[in-house]
């Protein structure tokens, strides 16, 4: 079966109905598509309220091996408990030790009166009261709930069978390795879904890329709603802050890190709790260790990533692979639940749009000019320069330094042409510019001819792009795109007719010109002020053939 969607003013969007049910999410002229699981709940119902004897009762689908089966018992006189939990359709699955909470706080019995209202599960007119207390146990890897969410251009989670919807502009590119990423701009917050935000132990990984200049702290992992998971800030000064919160009887307590996470870099961070410690880890090294009381606040909450808070702002930056298990998980811990690296999707294009063939690729280079001057250095992301410069400077391998003083230059592409049934891409992974920004500056991605013609993305910002020509008089040829860095900037060629893409969408389509083709690719900065400053840093050019 196939469905077809159809908006005024676009291409229609065929897709099979098996993609859709694996992708779970797509997005197409501001309508999400969106295929969801149902949450099935089970209801408890009045107390047996009898003394002896046994009963039968029937499922509404057939078992499944995660399914828990636990019987809670009450005497006449007041006194409760469990019965040690059961996994009996779970096979021969080893279980983990664990660290438990008893306690009378549960999802029936919820602090702050969460729950069915007027209903408990105990047959006395209060909720027993139970001094909190740690107890060792034992539970199946199979209970452990929890999500995985890789953002490789759709929002499934690969774990816990609770995907959400995600802008599609908040796609970018991700770390070395890791496929795509989110991006936030400090205006994005985005709504996570999970059956509760694990509480009491829990295990929360995530790679991040923080911008610079952080005035305040900002929210990476934060939760509305009153359950004790742990909310994870990124202080001012780089640091790691996890707190774990809850009602207002409820004793807040943090771990702060002792080391920092480099602003402009990608760093692992994760946070785990195993109802005695909280402990933070950076790139699979211990950073903190905070001993925690036994409470337990259980209620209804809702976790983001990238809101801010009470505490804090809005997250800027970039944030990737996010894990979340029920259960506390050191790095490298041979009990936590393995899963295989993500499928990437890639986006659906609209009928006629350009498809490269990775196997055809050839990586080209760029041919800076003789005169510049090269830095070895061993930063990731090189500072722009205050010193005057007398030439562009090119810091390590792929960054550009102009400015102040020279500010201008032009790159060849090297080794990649572009031809009838090919396409040229490019990385643009940075263009930031120093303050003050006296006058405009631009860079151009361009495609010439022989007789000095170019059609080029024409970046005023990291901010946004258009395209613009020499013909040879220069003239603007769309209005304004939005976009974050690093984006995926691609050059078509198919019978004749030019194609310009930023991050797989066709924004500009042109005719080559038969006599004079275009087939060169460079780039080029250009201010009108020699004070302006930026660096830049654009990937090797590689050249396609088309599907």
């Amino acid at each position: 079966m196939k469905l077809r969607f159809a908006i005024a003013g676009l291409d229609p969007l065929t897709v099979t109905a098996a993609e859709l049910a694996k992708r779970e999410r797509i997005e197409y002229g501001g309508t999400v598509i969106l295929a969801a699981p149902a949450d099935g709940t089970m209801q408890n119902r009045k107390a047996l309220n009898r003394k002896e004897g046994s009963f039968d009762f029937a499922l509404f689908a057939a078992a499944r091996p995660q399914d828990r089966w636990q019987l809670h018992f009450e005497s006449a006189d007041g006194r409760n408990g469990w019965s040690v939990p059961a996994w009996p359709f779970a096979e021969n699955r080893k279980p983990i030790p664990v660290k438990l909470v008893e306690t009378a706080t549960t999802l029936e019995t919820a602090s702050n009166a969460t729950g069915w209202k007027g209903r408990s599960e105990y047959l006395s007119e209060t909720v027993p009261f139970l001094t909190p207390a740690l107890r060792d146990a034992e539970i199946s890897p199979l209970a452990i709930r929890g999500g995985r969410w890789d953002f490789e251009n759709d929002g499934r989670d690969r774990y816990g069978g609770m995907p959400v919807v995600i802008p599609e502009a908040m796609f970018t590119v991700g770390a070395d390795g890791e496929g795509r990423a989110l991006r936030f701009t400090g205006k994005e917050e985005l709504k996570m879904r999970l059956r509760t935000y694990p509480v009491g132990g829990s295990t929360l990984e995530f790679l991040v890329r923080p911008d610079a200049g952080r005035e305040k702290p900002q929210g990476l992992v934060t939760r509305s709603g009153w359950s004790d998971a742990v909310n994870v800030y990124l202080l001012p000064d780089g640091r790691i802050e996890a707190v774990r919160d809850g009602n207002s009887e409820f004793r807040p307590e943090k771990a702060v890190s002792s080391a920092a996470i480099p602003d402009n870099a990608w760093s692992r961070v994760r946070v785990t709790c195993d109802n005695a410690t909280l402990r933070i880890y950076i790139d699979g090294k211990p950073v903190a260790e905070q001993p925690l009381t036994s409470q337990r606040s259980y209620g209804n909450c809702t976790w983001f990533l990238g809101k801010g808070d009470k505490r804090s702002a809005n997250f800027t930056g970039c944030l990737d692979a996010v894990t979340v298990f029920g259960a506390p998980f050191a790095p490298g811990d041979a009990s936590e639940p393995k899963l295989g690296k993500a499928e990437q999707f890639r986006p659906l294009l609209p009928p006629g749009t350009p498809e490269a063939d990775p196997a055809t690729a050839v990586t080209g280079k760029w041919n800076y000019p003789a005169g510049i001057e090269r830095r070895v250095t061993d930063e990731e992301t090189p500072a722009i320069s205050t010193e005057r410069l007398k030439t562009p400077v090119l810091a390590g391998a792929d960054t550009l330094l102009l400015g102040p003083g020279a500010n201008t230059v032009r790159v060849e592409a090297d080794g990649v042409e572009l031809a009838d049934n090919t396409m040229l891409a490019v990385r643009l992974r940075r263009f930031d510019r120093a303050e003050p920004k006296k006058a405009w500056y631009a860079l151009l991605v361009s495609i010439g001819n022989d007789e000095k013609k170019g059609l080029n993305f024409n970046f005023g910002s990291d901010k946004e792009v258009m395209i613009t020509a020499f013909e040879p008089k220069w003239s603007i040829k769309t209005g304004k795109h939005k976009l974050t860095l690093p984006a995926d900037l691609k050059i078509a060629k198919r019978n004749g007719t030019l194609f310009f893409l930023v991050n797989d969408k066709v924004i500009h389509k042109a005719e080559d010109d038969p006599a004079n083709p275009y087939t060169r690719l460079s780039f080029s900065t250009s201010s009108p002020n020699r004070d302006d400053a930026t660096a830049v840093r654009i990937d090797a050019p590689v050249l396609y053939k088309l599907k």
